[in-house]
């Protein structure tokens, strides 16, 4: 069904064979193989000039075994596209050919150069695309394949079984006496045909993708869970031992007080006692008050910025009344972000100010939200309107732009919103975040 014969059509079609077998070469062994390409491209455009069609069967057989023994039986998948794509490149010739011989006879010629120039210039320009844009693409489904057996075995089996049905049929078709307007129009169905298959096979397999990665997230989230339990049940038992540990202080302070009441020594160890059961009070009310925190996003970064703070011997005062919802999807990276920079600047501040402690106040109430706090001491004379520049940060010149990323973040989301609010030298700024 070819327009040229002989030699002719052999040097005239190496180049799909040449451009086709590169690509797979790539995909098999991640890199051009020249003796590889030139061995396969020859041996194909042999069988095909010998025994047109049935020699291209009997060369899609021999590189599937070849390659079944030699690699990974789930690449057969990648040539039986490729004996598909040839079988389109073919026919589009064809039917050049045939709406010739049905509208311009004289042009016959013509229009079968023009075909296979036509065909061909796409066919190179979509193995272009290929290696320039979509290789990554082709290289994570193979790794998905390979993976995944049980699914591999089916689409090779349904896309083997329509290749070889429509080699089969084309091969009818050579041995058969039709009509051209006839044949023309098996030969569009032809290339319905492979288009569909060729889609319904990346559908397929894109859904495939789409399953194993909400099954990842589902385990991932699982995971997550069972992380934060533990450590939650962790906290718990720190809990219990600094409790334990503040009674034991408690008890050695009333033991020293009955002993020696006269004795400077004593009154010293007691300021000594006193200070570590107010240091332990702080961090068990503040460790508790976490397990009111249901988003564990949120409640790791208060962690962290609680654990900071306290290795640079400031107090971070974690309070909150009740239960803390979920932050919504859509807005727990950005509250994360936000949040985050809210605590920086205050703990900045306070080590600035030389200071001891600042308040990170959660509330929520159903009718507006989450509504998360930071409270912190700024010097007197601070002006509430330079936070609202463009530039400003607590952190000096040259050192962020903390309180600019906070305004830019608000605008781009109608559910968050910003409260500045100075009392004197006690700056509090607020997140609110709409259900």
């Amino acid at each position: 069904m070819t327009p040229v014969p002989g030699f002719e059509y052999f040097f005239t079609f190496l180049p799909i064979y040449i451009a086709g077998i590169s690509v797979l070469s790539l995909i098999f062994y991640a890199r051009l193989k020249p003796g590889y390409i030139f061995f396969w491209s020859t041996l194909g455009m042999t069988l095909s000039t010998l025994f047109s069609t049935s020699g291209e069967i009997l060369f899609g057989i021999l590189y599937i075994a070849f390659m079944a023994y030699t690699d990974k039986p789930e690449d057969m998948l990648w040539i039986f596209l490729f004996m598909d794509l040839n079988l389109v490149n073919v026919n589009i010739q064809t039917i050049f050919v045939g709406i010739a011989e049905v509208f311009a006879p004289r042009t016959v010629e013509a229009l079968g150069w023009s075909g296979i120039f036509i065909s061909e210039t796409l066919y190179c320009a979509f193995v272009i695309w290929l290696l320039l844009t979509k290789m990554h693409v082709i290289l994570t489904v193979r790794k998905f394949m390979q993976k995944n057996r049980g699914i591999a075995k089916s689409v090779i089996i349904s896309t083997g079984t329509i290749c070889l049905l429509l080699y089969v049929l084309e091969v009818v078709l050579n041995i058969l006496t039709i009509p051209t307007p006839v044949e023309m129009f098996v030969l569009c169905v032809f290339l319905l045909s492979i288009g569909i298959n060729a889609f319904s096979i990346f559908s397929l397999l894109k859904a495939f993708k789409y399953n194993m990665e909400l099954t990842w997230l589902k385990q991932a989230e699982m995971a997550r869970k069972q992380y934060s339990a533990t450590i939650d049940e962790q906290r718990k038992q720190t809990n219990k031992i600094l409790h334990d540990y503040k009674n034991l202080l408690l008890t050695l302070q009333i033991s020293l007080t009955e002993t020696d009441k006269e004795s400077s020594s004593s009154s010293s160890t007691q300021a000594i006692i006193k200070q570590a059961q107010n240091s332990l009070s702080t961090a068990e009310i503040s460790n508790d008050m976490l397990a009111a925190v249901e988003s564990i996003p949120l409640k790791s970064l208060l962690y962290l910025k609680w654990n900071e703070a306290a290795n640079k011997g400031v107090e971070m005062l974690i309070r909150t009344d009740k239960r803390i919802p979920e932050v919504r999807t859509d807005l727990g990276l950005t509250v994360i972000r936000i949040l985050g920079i809210l605590i920086d600047n205050a703990l900045d501040e306070t080590l600035k100010l030389k200071e001891h402690q600042f308040e990170v106040l959660l509330l929520y109430k159903s009718s507006t939200g989450i509504e998360l706090t930071v409270a912190n001491n700024v010097p007197t004379n601070f002006d509430l309107k330079v936070l609202d520049g463009s530039g400003f940060t607590t952190k000096g010149p040259n050192h962020g732009q903390g309180m600019a990323i906070i305004n830019e973040l608000v605008q781009k989301y109608p559910d968050l919103n910003v409260r500045k609010k100075k009392r004197q030298n006690h700056l509090e700024i607020s997140l609110f975040v709409g259900e």
